[in-house]
């Protein structure tokens, strides 16, 4: 994930497989074999094969490989909190339902 994700398209499958892309080439610039780090994320190397090849895996696996790839730092930032200006109080919940 190294810098952040460019996405243009709005297809989940797309951005899937670019981070899967991402992810392998880490992996490989750390040296390691999908055996490796599957290991020291504690997946199952069956996950971490089929993740690779489809982009594929629960949001909990991911976060587990991310840190055994040293990847913590992207992962927080995918969703980081929206700056807001001080003259707006935030809102504690939505009032629309749709």
């Amino acid at each position: 994930m190294g810098k952040l994700l460019s996405f243009f398209e709005k297809n989940p499958q797309c951005i899937q497989h670019k981070v899967a892309e991402r992810i392998k080439a880490r992996r490989l610039e750390m040296n390691l074999t999908q055996e490796g780090v599957a290991n020291r994320a504690g997946v199952k190397l069956p996950t971490y094969r089929r993740f690779e090849r489809t982009g594929n895996i629960s949001f909990t696996s991911l976060i587990q490989i991310a840190l055994a790839l040293e990847m913590h730092k992207d992962i927080n930032s995918i969703f980081a909190k929206p700056k807001r200006s001080d003259r707006h109080k935030e809102r504690k919940r939505g009032k629309v339902n749709e």
